[in-house]
């Protein structure tokens, strides 16, 4: 089975910029929660696509080493070198990662998706899994947001995305996609 997460950011103390203050104490009680999530669902069998921001500290990186399956890693802000908080490269990556890539794409249900960590760099050609907006927004008309915040700090299996890609398509409304409502796309403060 293939999974997908992303903005796990292990060991970031600013657990108020993403609301896990409400659910955890610490980023270390956030992160071993994670890691006990991610263990339960995934088999060594099992791949999994981290689709931006693993860590913040190379501390952080080492608790890759904990998780279940193969691993690979769609790099977000937090893994380049000039936005990464610690010295990241592909090599140091490539020891936790089995495949490390800035985006991509997979077919999902005979339907190719790409991958990438910023929404705003969405294809509009295909549908798109991001990350990067942690528990911001969920879904939009041709995006999963699958960034572990929204998604009970678990990682979300393909079927999962193929419920979800199919409820967009036939029975979410414009309730849903709100933001593209004319009283809110002529707002201007």
């Amino acid at each position: 089975m293939r999974y997908f997460t992303s903005d796990i950011h292990f060991d970031d103390p600013r657990l108020n910029l993403y609301s896990r203050d409400l659910v955890f104490k610490s980023a270390e009680e956030c992160d071993n929660n994670y890691i006990k999530n991610w263990n339960a669902l995934i088999t060594d069998k099992d791949t999994v696509f981290v689709i931006g921001d693993v860590a913040m500290t190379l501390k952080g990186l080492e608790k890759v080493k904990q998780l279940k399956g193969k691993k690979i890693l769609i790099k977000g802000n937090y893994d380049e070198k000039e936005t990464s908080k610690y010295d990241v490269s592909d090599e140091l990556l490539l020891q936790y990662f089995d495949k490390v890539i800035t985006s991509g794409y997979i077919t999902i249900n005979n339907e190719k998706v790409f991958l990438n960590h910023y929404p705003i760099n969405g294809s509009d050609k295909y549908f798109n899994l991001v990350g990067h907006i942690h528990g911001l927004w969920k879904v939009q008309r041709n995006m999963i947001n699958v960034s572990m915040d929204c998604w009970h700090f678990t990682p979300i299996s393909e079927d999962v995305i193929i419920f979800t890609m199919n409820a967009i398509r036939k029975y979410y409304d414009q309730n849903v996609f709100s933001g593209e409502l004319e009283c809110n796309l002529k707002f201007k403060k």
